[in-house]
């Protein structure tokens, strides 16, 4: 008997069972766009947060959980929204 897997295989080599298009913000100053692509994109998860620009030395972490978020296997699609303003890095 032939097993099958009812899912989405990754280029990692990972698979998910959902094919999610993710749209997050990258500064919470972004949320209300976020918002507005989800209204016009039923199909979209918005994953918002409360954390704004200028973060510092906490702007690595930042970057890493928004890209870690990305990569989880029922996610086929992200869109990061900035507005140009956000503040990245160690300074």
């Amino acid at each position: 008997m032939m097993e099958t897997f009812l899912g989405y295989e990754r280029l990692d080599g990972s698979a998910g069972i959902r094919n999610y298009v993710a749209v997050m913000p990258s500064v919470a100053c972004a949320n209300g766009v976020v918002a507005a692509i989800a209204r016009a994109v039923p199909e979209a998860v918005p994953l918002y947060h409360a954390h704004g620009c200028g973060r510092g030395v906490e702007a690595t972490m930042h970057a890493k959980v928004l890209a870690n978020l990305g990569k989880h296997p029922n996610v086929a699609a992200v869109l990061v929204v900035g507005l140009g303003c956000g503040k990245w890095g160690n300074g």
